[in-house]
């Protein structure tokens, strides 16, 4: 069913093209301006994924608070993007609270995939602590786990060639989370 995944590695995919492209998305994102915040997001993700060893750049991305830049709704974006160009992906999201991670994150990801065309929709599962892809459920899903004091296993324990890794509110988040989503992600495709 997905068959380009298995031939076009997801580093050459144009990624701002498939986050707001009208077949995916629909009308809702046609001829969406981004701000430039949400532009700078985009461009430090495109060079993580398309990192060499000529032109090395970070894949720990953080993105200063401001209201209203767009941060939630391009992050649920790039979240469905990763989970649909990279095979057998894991993409772990938390926040300090669950209020932050369902409320606002996940509940971004289910309009994210309601909007959606037919075909891009019927690839995902959704759960209320999941999103699973239908072709390989159990190993190809993104997963919501809140971490507040004390909870430093919100990232860890997983383990994939790809993975995405998202602290929502992280200045809220101990660092510890933090440092588990580091020891965790040692494979090419993490972020």
């Amino acid at each position: 069913m997905l068959q380009h995944l298995t031939t076009t590695p997801a580093k050459y995919f144009n990624l701002e093209a498939s986050l707001f492209n009208p077949e995916m998305f629909g009308k809702y994102v046609t001829g969406k301006h981004l701000t430039w915040q949400q532009t700078l997001l985009l461009i430090a993700v495109k060079r993580a994924i398309n990192d060499c060893p000529e032109n090395p750049f970070p894949r720990q991305i953080s993105v200063c608070s401001g209201k209203g830049t767009g941060k939630t709704f391009l992050v649920s974006g790039i979240i469905l993007w990763f989970l649909f160009s990279f095979p057998l992906c894991r993409v772990m999201t938390t926040a300090p609270t669950g209020d932050q991670l369902f409320s606002v994150l996940w509940s971004e990801l289910s309009s994210a995939i309601q909007r959606m065309k037919d075909f891009y929709r019927e690839q995902y599962i959704w759960q209320n602590k999941f999103i699973r892809m239908v072709a390989n459920p159990q190993n190809w899903f993104a997963r919501a786990k809140t971490s507040g004091p004390g909870e430093h296993g919100a990232l860890a324990g997983m383990h994939a060639s790809s993975m995405l890794a998202v602290v929502d509110e992280a200045a809220s988040v101990e660092e510890g989370v933090i440092d588990e989503a580091r020891y965790t992600m040692t494979n090419e495709n993490n972020l």
